[in-house]
């Protein structure tokens, strides 16, 4: 990691760390710069609902983004999740994504009916 490097705020000179006074301006301001590196990277989610009059539940929903995982050891970074339930046109489809392999490790795309029953 890169050192602080020091400035007199008035007339911009390099100094010393030690130097309390600009031997140029006799300014005592000092400005203290660093390099910082990382990488930024933005977090974010959307989703919908349809509704209908007369109907508890909606008659379409839709998410996709970042989200925090369920199962820390399954996916201790988080992750990317696009889901459509559709009660109209009986559609379940969800994609999770493992934001730190970036492997899909759940693609479901099925009538929404079959959905959450037990498979034999």
């Amino acid at each position: 990691m890169e050192k602080p490097r020091y400035f007199c705020q008035e007339c911009n000179k390099e100094l010393e760390p030690d130097q309390k006074v600009c031997p140029v301006c006799k300014s005592s301001k000092r400005l203290i710069k660093k390099k910082l590196e990382g990488e930024i990277k933005p977090r974010g989610s959307i989703g919908a609902k349809q509704k209908r009059k007369g109907f508890k539940r909606p008659l379409k929903e839709i998410i996709k983004g970042w989200f925090e995982s369920g199962d820390k050891k399954k996916h201790p970074k988080d992750v990317i999740k696009e889901r459509v339930i559709d009660r109209e046109k009986d559609i379940y489809e969800e994609k999770v994504v493992d934001i730190k392999t970036g492997k899909t490790t759940r693609d479901i795309k099925e009538p929404l009916s079959k959905h959450g029953t037990k498979r034999k």
